[in-house]
């Protein structure tokens, strides 16, 4: 129920609860409030905030494989993204050790 509710909410655009969502949180006006931000929370915000954590872990995942790749290089020419912030931050004395 409560997904197919959000699937007709998104492709309405409209973003107010259903009926039977403003009682699990009370009947007062801060249980209406509360349950209204989650409703738009889970009908606006979340599909855009899983494809932003979605690109994030892809470039996270490209920069590790390429720093794989590049393991095998020799010591010159250093391509390795997380090597050269570790000796970046050795050059700066900020290194954690």
């Amino acid at each position: 129920m409560d997904l197919e509710a959000i699937i007709k909410c998104r492709q309405l655009g409209v973003y107010d609860p259903p009926p039977n969502a403003a009682t699990a949180l009370g009947s007062s006006a801060t249980g209406m409030a509360l349950s209204r931000a989650y409703w738009q929370y889970r009908c606006a915000f979340e599909p855009m905030l899983r494809r932003v954590a979605g690109v994030l872990m892809m470039l996270v995942t490209l920069t590790i494989i390429w720093c794989e790749a590049t393991i095998f290089t020799g010591v010159n020419p250093d391509l390795s993204p997380f090597s050269l912030l570790i000796r970046w931050e050795q050059d700066q004395g900020t290194a954690m050790e």
